[in-house]
């Protein structure tokens, strides 16, 4: 039996649960588990049967050190962090000092990241395990951190345990995690090589599965970002960026024979049942469809030489050039182009949008962007008869300077 305020707060904290909406947020529910023990911050995520593949995870008010610490934890110390929760039944809470013990706590990094914030203790929680059509199962959890100084009592657990029916039907009905509660995008989970993250407006990373951490980490060189703290998030930053317009954002690999393909979807809250509107970055390592000679390109700037990629994609001949031959031409074409005039170059090579729809993507007016095109047209040294349309002529002139 609960005493009388303990039990008011439990009922207090049930009536709220049950009352999260269909489009609630998952703050909601983290809000209505503070009732009950002094939770600051934590995560809901998702696991295979192992632990050890399709880490999914929801962050909610994560400081950005401890998301960032999270984002980065390797996957043997994931597996071996959240294995305790795969066989515990619904309602059960595992402290981080009964799951993370030894030696092994001195590994840890996200544990010192924690403690940096001012955070108090740890736990995993596990909300349900939820039968796949593989015949498998995949395991819903929750992470919390306390309060600063806080520690997990004996109260706390037996709460969580009585509240776990309300808390899953609330993450139910919120769809958290939420590509894998979205059928339309149940298969980016399910297909191992798919990395994936959900940024919401503010650009706060909301959402990331664990192959994202990898892919991100691997590809950051290529990106031309400095690993450490902060570059997860300037990662997202830049793949908004490049992917404008729908257009793919590639990135070559060190070793030559791998590139990465990002691109980005609107997950509008209307069509998708969730909370706020986001955007889902995808991220997939595929076979490198050149040799990755145009990597190096002399006299162009990092900017160019993204671009220079796009370019040869869509421009150069299918067989290989030399490296020589392909500096020439590309240096010819970016020679007196700033980094805004290169980007509008590659949307109008890798998309099918309209002027109006790019200018939209790049935040112009039409007329502005179009008096942009002129310009690189004139910089080109590329004559518009009066009366033709800039575009077109702009796209057969450049492509010409690429092959020829």
């Amino acid at each position: 039996m609960l005493a009388g305020s303990v039990r008011k707060r439990f009922e207090v904290a049930a009536r709220e649960l049950w009352r999260i909406p269909v489009q609630g947020s998952p703050e909601d529910v983290f809000e209505a588990l503070a009732r009950c023990a002094p939770i600051a911050c934590g995560l809901v995520g998702t696991m295979s049967d192992r632990a050890s593949t399709s880490i999914a995870s929801h962050l909610v008010r994560l400081p950005p050190g401890v998301s960032e610490g999270w984002a980065t934890t390797p996957r043997a110390h994931l597996t071996r962090m959240l294995a305790p929760l795969v066989p515990a039944a619904p309602g059960t809470l595992i402290s981080e000092t009964e799951a993370i013990t030894g030696q092994f706590r001195q590994e840890v990094e996200i544990l010192r990241r924690i403690r940096a914030a001012s955070l108090g203790q740890t736990a995993g929680y596990k909300v349900a395990a939820l039968p796949t059509e593989a015949g498998t199962r995949v395991h819903r959890f929750m992470t919390f951190a306390l309060d600063d100084g806080r520690t997990f009592t004996r109260e706390h657990r037996a709460l969580l345990a009585l509240l776990q029916p309300a808390i899953h039907a609330a993450l139910d009905r919120l769809g958290v995690p939420l590509v894998a509660s979205q059928s339309i995008l149940a298969q980016v989970v399910e297909e191992q090589d798919i990395g994936f993250m959900c940024v919401s407006r503010g650009g706060t990373i909301v959402e990331v599965n664990e192959r994202m951490h990898a892919l991100v980490k691997r590809f950051l060189r290529a990106a031309r970002l400095e690993d450490g703290r902060g570059a997860f998030a300037k990662f997202a930053e830049r793949a908004l960026v490049e992917t404008l317009g729908q257009r793919p954002w590639f990135l070559m690999d060190e070793d030559g024979f791998t590139q990465a393909k990002i691109s980005t979807h609107r997950l509008a809250k209307e069509a998708h049942v969730i909370g706020e509107d986001l955007q889902l970055i995808m991220m997939q390592e595929l076979p490198a469809s050149r040799p990755a000679a145009p990597l190096g390109h002399a006299g162009l700037t990092g900017t160019q030489q993204d671009i220079a990629r796009s370019l040869l994609e869509n421009c150069l001949p299918h067989e290989s050039l030399p490296l020589t031959e392909q500096t020439s031409r590309l240096t010819e074409v970016f020679g007196g182009l700033d980094d805004i005039e290169q980007k509008i170059v590659v949307a109008m090579f890798t998309t099918t949008a309209s002027n109006k729809q790019i200018a939209a993507d790049m935040g112009f007016r039409l007329r502005a962007f179009e008096k942009r095109v002129q310009r690189i047209a004139d910089k080109l040294n590329i004559h518009v008869p009066r009366g033709t349309r800039v575009r077109p002529l702009l796209i057969q002139q450049i492509a010409g300077k690429t092959k020829n």
